[in-house]
């Protein structure tokens, strides 16, 4: 097969990565399109560590803020439909529900190319949610991390055979990676990304976590926010030491190792318990997600509130340490290539039917 994956972000990277080292372990080739915040400097031009298939680089609109972002993501549809001709794959490959997947299916649907998406029929907070729900009903494979994902995917109106319940990809090379301790002092790795239907907030809500965090002993690793609109707020208040990019291993050391999880990065909800480690997820950004034991939620941005927050998970630790994760048992790069393996030839594919 053919198969051609879009990435925007360093987050997708971690879905999608597994699923091109599966697939060129059984001779697939494998194309890589790179948008979006892969071709920021300021976000450590993470282009540069995409290490396997062969890599486009797409541009979109620098600025990005929430008044240009349609238009940038239109810049993208257009050149990333012009893509496809080229490359004709058997399948496109989309992962999660940010607004450069989105334009990725309508790219797909549009042009009759078979298009799967990794981590269907999830929820997530604002504007990401309304694009996976989207999604759902253009792109022609879903590939769900949880049965719950999948029974939400049906009660959309989707054929069942379509909804495969895979997990979540992300999580197999933690499960086959060892991490290595990144330093002996104990610490809390913070982060925090811009929510979008709450830019106007995102200064403010920031300088609350800063706050917490400074009332907490211990050393803080803190990382960069994605380049969502609200992150330049965010970023004139980082501390000195923020680190804009930490390659994936790097990262995987750090979250194996810290004290908690503190911000409202997804990670903290799909991959930290599968290293049993604590997450304190503050607002809304991750509001419906399916949640491990693992996770501390903290509905507003209060810093007494978050400071309290992480005493508690930590004491809740020392109680148990047996977590486990609803999204995937860190095998699920093989069950999704042999999907796409099954169904490619399906002539039914690329015809979709609601079933009400």
């Amino acid at each position: 097969m053919r198969l051609m994956f879009l990435t925007g972000s360093r987050g997708e990277w971690g879905y999608i990565r597994p699923v091109i080292m599966e697939a060129q372990k059984r001779g697939h080739e494998c194309n890589v399109v790179a948008t979006n915040m892969h071709l920021s400097k300021a976000h450590g031009s993470t282009w540069k560590e995409l290490d396997v298939g062969d890599i486009h680089l797409v541009e979109m609109d620098k600025h990005h803020s929430r008044d240009s972002h349609a238009s940038a993501l239109g810049n993208l549809l257009a050149s990333f439909n012009d893509l496809l001709p080229h490359y004709k794959p058997n399948w496109l490959i989309l992962a999660g529900d940010r607004g450069e997947q989105l334009m990725g299916a309508i790219a797909g649907a549009y042009s009759y190319i078979p298009t799967a998406h990794i981590q269907a029929g999830e929820i997530s907070g604002n504007i990401d949610n309304a694009a996976r729900m989207a999604m759902a009903k253009l792109c022609h494979m879903h590939l769900a991390s949880t049965e719950q994902c999948v029974q939400r995917l049906i009660s959309m109106g989707e054929e069942p055979w379509r909804c495969q319940h895979t997990g979540a990809p992300q999580l197999d090379e933690m499960v086959s990676y060892t991490p290595k301790r990144p330093m002996e002092e104990p610490f809390y790795l913070v982060v925090m990304h811009p929510t979008t239907d709450e830019v106007e907030d995102a200064e403010k809500q920031f300088l609350a976590l800063k706050a917490a965090c400074d009332k907490l002993p211990h050393r803080k690793v803190w990382i960069a926010p994605n380049n969502d609109p609200g992150w330049r707020e965010i970023y004139k208040h980082l501390p000195d030491g923020v680190i804009s990019n930490m390659p994936r291993q790097q990262y995987l050391d750090h979250l194996r190792y810290c004290k908690c999880l503190i911000g409202n990065s997804s990670s903290g909800i799909l991959e930290a318990p599968t290293y049993g480690t604590l997450a304190v997820n503050v607002g809304n950004r991750q509001l419906g997600r399916e949640r491990g034991d693992n996770v501390f939620d903290v509905p507003t941005w209060d810093p007494e509130a978050i400071v309290q927050a992480v005493r508690d998970a930590n004491e809740w630790k020392w109680k148990t340490r047996v977590i486990d994760n609803p999204y995937g048992d860190g095998k699920s790069s093989p069950r999704i290539v042999d999907v796409l393996e099954k169904y490619h030839k399906d002539v039914n594919l690329t015809t979709k039917r609601q079933t009400y």
